[in-house]
């Protein structure tokens, strides 16, 4: 099932919400009786923010290492998305004050380049800004601590709307001085499985016939996203079960060119209500799939999808999943 995480209600243009990390020391030992523990701490934000509003994410209370996330107004309708910095540093590795925006299993680690000022994250106007309109997506930041040593982490992002809606999703680091830390990743025992490419050829739907999981950790997430063979014989297979959609129509592909596409879908329909008041939705899928193949077969989709009506939803950008069998 998808969750769906309760919004922040802003009741003034301007709204200031705090998150604190685990107050564990920055130099725990990485085993515990010889077991290795997990030296990542990790926290759940689930923040938005709209025009003219501001949402202060603090990383780590000892060292008061936080980022500050404002949308503002360029001229006409045009807005800004950008990020501010305390006792803090972002990764930058073009230096232009654009911050990368990372991909899951992206790794962020000393040998980035790192700037310590005001930061455009989506721009209307030139568009220069990264995190505009690409879906989830990382920003890696870094903060000193007594020893002068560097703790490295990320924060999930998804900017939307035009600049006019950004989500701080969660965020996390490793709390061992001057480790590397992936994106997404919250154990450090577990690695995430970065792209491993050139992508496999897609011969016909035989090659990617299964169910697939969110994540690669099997304890992480079920094997509930089902592709199958379509029996409509317009398409060749059909995907159903994606976790950012609600409900799940069966989404009808074509094999071309070695990868998956899904056509533009529509659809919609009623959620019923005890009151038997009319919920309606409309929703809007299209995406191409890759195969890769590194330590089994995932898929990794560009994702377009918007619903509206009852209960909105969007995705933007990249989805990867899993093959459970």
């Amino acid at each position: 099932m998808m969750n769906h995480p309760d919004k922040f209600l802003l009741f003034a243009l301007t709204a200031l919400v705090f998150f604190s990390c685990t107050s564990e020391p920055l130099d725990k030992t990485d085993t515990e009786d010889g077991i290795p523990v997990n030296t990542i701490s990790y926290a759940d934000v689930n923040a938005e923010i709209t025009s003219f509003s501001t949402t202060t994410l603090v990383l780590n209370s000892a060292t008061n290492a936080s980022l500050v996330f404002s949308i503002t107004a360029l001229s006409g309708s045009d807005l800004a998305t950008n990020v501010s910095v305390t006792n803090c540093e972002i990764l930058d590795n073009q230096g232009f004050g654009y911050p990368d925006a990372l991909k899951k299993g992206d790794k962020i680690s000393a040998s980035d380049k790192w700037r310590n000022k005001q930061s455009v994250l989506g721009n209307t106007v030139s568009h220069g800004g990264k995190f505009e309109g690409a879906g989830n997506r990382y920003l890696g930041f870094r903060f000193g601590n007594a020893s002068g040593n560097f703790i490295y982490g990320w924060v999930q992002l998804n900017c939307s709307g035009g600049n006019g809606k950004l989500q701080v999703i969660d965020f996390a680091y490793n709390k061992t001085p001057d480790q590397s830390i992936q994106a997404g990743q919250k154990d450090s025992n577990v690695t995430i499985q970065a792209n491993a490419g050139p992508p496999a050829t897609i011969t016909g739907p035989q090659d990617v016939i299964g169910t697939y999981r969110e994540t690669q950790d099997p304890a992480a997430s079920y094997c509930n996203i089902i592709i199958t063979a379509s029996a409509d014989p317009a398409f060749d297979f059909e995907v159903q079960f994606f976790p950012f959609m609600w409900p799940w129509p069966k989404l009808p592909g074509k094999i071309a060119d070695g990868k998956l596409i899904i056509p533009v879908k529509t659809w919609e329909g009623n959620i019923p209500s005890p009151g038997g008041e009319d919920r309606l939705y409309a929703g809007q899928l299209s995406g191409e799939g890759e195969a890769f193949q590194q330590q089994g077969l995932y898929i990794v989709w560009q994702i377009d999808y918007n619903k509206t009506g009852f209960m909105s939803e969007a995705f933007k950008g990249e989805f990867a999943m899993y093959k459970c069998d």
